[in-house]
């Protein structure tokens, strides 16, 4: 059985909860003003929450589903591992 969407979806919690978390705690410290929530609101004129919960959804969803893919068709598992 097929392992690869359930790798694709954790990994994409994991990375964009990571990411969220560096924009939202660390880039302040650093004198950045990084809030992805709000440029995406901004664009459909709708609450900030709006905004987060589109973020999390491309990150989770879209963005990684095609890197994974995209990494599948160039890098061809079976011929590096030999299977």
């Amino acid at each position: 059985m097929n392992r690869m969407p359930g790798k694709l979806i954790l990994g994409g919690v994991t990375g964009t909860a990571a990411m969220t978390m560096m924009m939202l705690l660390i880039a302040p410290m650093m004198g950045v003003h990084m809030d992805i929530a709000t440029s995406l609101a901004g664009i459909v004129h709708a609450p900030w929450m709006v905004g987060m919960v589109m973020h999390l959804l491309m990150g989770i969803s879209s963005f990684r589903w095609c890197m994974g893919f995209s990494c599948v068709a160039i890098f061809q598992p079976r011929r590096l591992c030999g299977g």
